[in-house]
């Protein structure tokens, strides 16, 4: 029951001769070794298991495990706890595995392939830290390997915390079939906190042919009540030759953790999966399981996939709660017919919140792109997000058959969209079907030429119920139009929009092309104080208004109270995404109470308006006129508002001047302000 406890070895070099199997330069283990065969050994107290054990700023090279501490699998209540690699000062590993062999060698003693650091059932808090570890090409390594391994195959340890931060991992691989892994974790459970951060990852494969499949790090435990942090990890410059899947950062294997995941910060770029006939490439692919987990600040851009489809943030099962935001995705591309989507969410969440994230730049050579694609959910809000310069078949954000309810409805808001190109579809917004959701305040410029094309894309799958379209400002200068309605037998509001389009057709609602907003208006019975100006954006991907002719046209909506840039939405709140701000000096007549409409005359009439301040500034000394026609003639009066005006605030005036309409006919009053100098 001796175990080796609070040992420390450091500043070592250790170089062995790794086409012997069995060679390893740091081993701790609960299993003892004789005439060529392994016999477990039982802890009875806790100093029989290693623990407290520190390795630090060693030099290991030519061994075919470099690093490898085991505890006992079988569930003994004393095990391994706090073993440390690396946190003092990493160690340097290079030239591990088996020399020029495809076959994938395995160690009789430990039980295990190629691995350049293994921790195996270890608890408490552990540390796999600051390492940097290397294979060249001359290490000639052709079979599957792990720079890092940390796991649990019989019984994981309960409680246990893996940590691995600050390693640095360059391989080279010379497999024609192989799966390679940068970091794998199996090992967290019960209460555990995973923390595995700031690791850089690089990966190359010089063989051009068979099955290679490359993980950066591979997510696998389970745990039900503690934590997972995945953050400011980076795996760059990788490039993977032959057929295969490719994952950035993955929880994609085994396991239905319930434990809130963190995957931020996070860099995935320069990586490229080339001259095979198949594979997909999953930049993040974010778990399964009933969790929260938050997705932010990750930096995906220059990735290029030459074999299949190519994803930035991908799931599709689970029943998870997802906070998607901060996430910069540019330039992802695959050259032959396959699809590239940056946000690929096709799990059935309860709630998932898609913000402030940057797309861009996602190209296919015949496939279908999307920036967003959503297909599955219930409650689901997309809000402040740029999406811009795509070319291909796109589909900025692809809303397919989500249905909220009536308390939880899904929420499109406050989005930048911009698409050029010359060839193939791009709709700025493709509505699919589903219930309860509702499209705001977006803006959407479209100048891709095809004639096809529409900044608002609702298809006749949409014949669900309680689907709103409010306060959007589209522009289509490429010949398309501006919104095409193929059935808007779901639809519950259409209004206070505006449609502008420079082609032959402004619209489209259910077999009848209209060439304007009246002829639109007159097809769908929608649309009555919609507008169809030239929103003039600031440029085709920077989608601030430069006039002001769509401020104070909208309609104020309680559910969404800011615009883009996190400004205030006015009461009479501005088209599109981002809202003017009030001018300081901007008065106006906010209503005209009396006389109404066809009302009777009478002997004595009062002119009664009320005044509101629009503008930011207070004002005091406001002059209202009034221009009054009718059968007796005409005349201009004017009145006073001496009380201060405070911004948003509105004042009622009568005017002291008395109007005889009792004659009858037609009077028109128009009643305006002006402020002094």
């Amino acid at each position: 029951t001796a175990g080796c406890q609070y040992i420390t070895i450091q500043n070592c070099t250790i170089t062995l001769n790794r086409t012997n199997v069995n060679t390893i330069g740091i081993y701790g283990d609960c299993y003892s070794w004789s005439s060529g065969s392994i016999t477990a050994v039982t802890p009875t107290s806790s100093s029989g298991a290693n623990s407290y054990n520190g390795f630090y700023k060693n030099t290991i090279t030519n061994c075919f495990t470099p690093i490898y501490i085991r505890g006992y699998i079988s569930g003994s209540s004393y095990v391994d706890l706090n073993n440390d690699c690396g946190s003092k000062g990493g160690n340097t590993i290079t030239a591990f595995g088996y020399l020029g062999n495809t076959s994938p060698y395995y160690n009789t003693y430990t039980g295990t392939y190629v691995n350049g650091i293994m921790f195996f059932e270890q608890g408490g808090t552990y540390y796999i830290n600051n390492n940097t570890i290397t294979l060249t090409a001359s290490d000639n390594i052709s079979t599957s390997f792990n720079a890092i391994s940390s796991v649990a195959w019989s019984v994981a340890v309960s409680g246990s915390n893996p940590t691995m931060i600050g390693n640095t991992i360059n391989v080279v691989s010379t497999a024609s079939a192989a799966t390679i892994m940068g970091i794998t974790n199996n090992q967290g459970t019960g209460s555990s906190v995973e923390d595995v951060e700031n690791n850089i990852i690089t990966c190359t494969n010089t063989v051009a042919t068979g099955a290679v499949n490359f993980i950066g790090i591979n997510i696998q435990s389970t745990i039900p009540s503690g934590k997972y942090i995945y953050n400011g990890n980076e795996i760059k410059n990788c490039t993977i030759y032959g057929t295969g899947y490719f994952y950035g950062i993955s929880s994609a294997g085994k396991g239905n953790p319930t434990s809130p995941f963190s995957f931020s910060n996070n860099k995935i770029h320069d990586n490229t999966r080339t001259s095979g006939s198949s594979g997909d490439m999953y930049l993040i692919y974010y778990p399964v399981g009933t969790i929260a987990m938050t997705m932010a600040g990750n930096l995906i851009y220059n990735n290029t996939n030459n074999c299949g489809n190519i994803y930035g943030i991908y799931n599709t099962t689970g029943t998870s709660t997802e906070d998607i935001h901060n996430n910069i995705i540019y330039s992802l591309s695959t050259n032959t017919s396959n699809n590239v989507a940056a946000l690929y969410c096709n799990n059935t969440c309860t709630s998932r919140n898609i913000y402030l994230d940057s797309i861009s730049n996602l190209t296919s050579n015949g496939g279908t792109v999307y920036g967003i694609n959503c297909s599955a959910g219930t409650s689901v809000s997309i809000y402040r997000n740029k999406i811009y310069n795509s070319t291909g078949a796109f589909g900025a954000i692809y809303y397919n058959g989500i249905s909220g309810t009536s308390s939880a409805p899904g929420l499109i808001y406050n989005n930048f969209i911009s698409l050029g190109g010359s060839t193939t579809f791009a709709y700025g917004i493709y509505d699919n079907g589903g219930s309860y959701h509702s499209y705001y305040y977006n803006s959407i410029n479209i100048t891709n030429s095809l004639t096809s094309n529409a900044g608002i894309y609702i298809n006749s799958a949409s014949s669900g119920a309680n689907v709103n379209f409010e306060d959007n400002c589209v522009s289509n200068t490429g010949g398309g139009y501006a919104v095409y309605v193929a059935s808007g037998s779901g639809l519950s509001t259409m209004d206070y929009n505006n449609w502008y389009a420079t082609g032959s057709y402004m619209g489209y609602w259910g077999g009848t092309k209209c060439a304007n907003l009246t002829a639109f208006q007159k097809a769908g019975s929608f649309d009555a104080h919609s507008l169809g100006a030239n929103p003039i954006y600031k440029s085709n991907t920077d989608l601030h208004l430069k006039s002001t002719m769509l401020s104070r046209a909208g309609i104020y909506l309680s559910s969404v109270t800011n615009d883009i840039d996190g400004n205030v939405r006015h009461p009479a709140p501005t088209i599109g995404a981002s809202e003017i701000p009030p001018l300081k000096d901007d008065i106006g007549v906010a209503s005209i109470l009396s006389p109404l409409y066809g009302s009777c005359g009478d002997s004595v009439t009062y002119l009664v308006a009320n005044i509101k301040n629009y503008g930011s500034d207070t004002q005091k000394n406001v002059v209202v006129y009034a221009v009054v026609k009718g059968p007796n003639g005409s005349g201009t009066y004017t009145d006073t508002i001496k009380s201060k005006l405070d911004y948003d605030s509105t004042v009622t005036i009568t005017f002291a001047k008395a109007f005889n309409t009792i004659l009858g006919g037609t009077y028109t009053f128009k009643v305006y302000t002006a402020l002094k100098n």
